[in-house]
């Protein structure tokens, strides 16, 4: 039973880190927090950095959360992998602690850009050219 409800307190975590909170969604815009731009002219982020530049980024940032999800399954599997063949309970211990703290970091990593596009928009800065 406890399995189960860090399982499910797992899911809903990964739900709500896939989701990426904007100005718009929570109407900030309306209620005075911020313009969403740069200076006093309100330029948006892609017209300061340029089309291509704003895309090089998006796509920078989109490989580095890829590979930090690939790299930190593969070191889960060869971490639990040493520790199953050689049948050792402590071994397999710390491989389910090192697990745990790569699972926390995954998630990390899923709520950042939520995290900073909320803060940014209460501030009022444009991030849409990073996420």
């Amino acid at each position: 039973m406890k399995n189960i409800k860090k399982m499910v307190f797992g899911i809903i975590l990964m739900f709500f880190s896939t989701y990426n909170v904007l100005a718009d969604t929570l109407n900030l815009k309306e209620l005075g927090f911020g313009n969403g731009g740069f200076g006093p002219l309100g330029q948006t982020c892609s017209k300061v950095l340029g089309t291509t530049v704003v895309k090089i980024i998006h796509g920078s940032v989109g490989i580095l959360r890829i590979a930090a999800v690939i790299i930190a399954i593969l070191s889960a599997m060869f971490t639990l992998m040493g520790a199953v063949v050689s049948k050792d309970a402590d071994g397999l211990k710390k491989a389910e602690k090192k697990c745990v703290i790569m699972g926390i970091v995954l998630l990390g990593v899923g709520i950042f850009p939520s995290v900073v596009t909320l803060i940014a928009s209460v501030f009022g800065f444009d991030t849409t050219c990073i996420f």
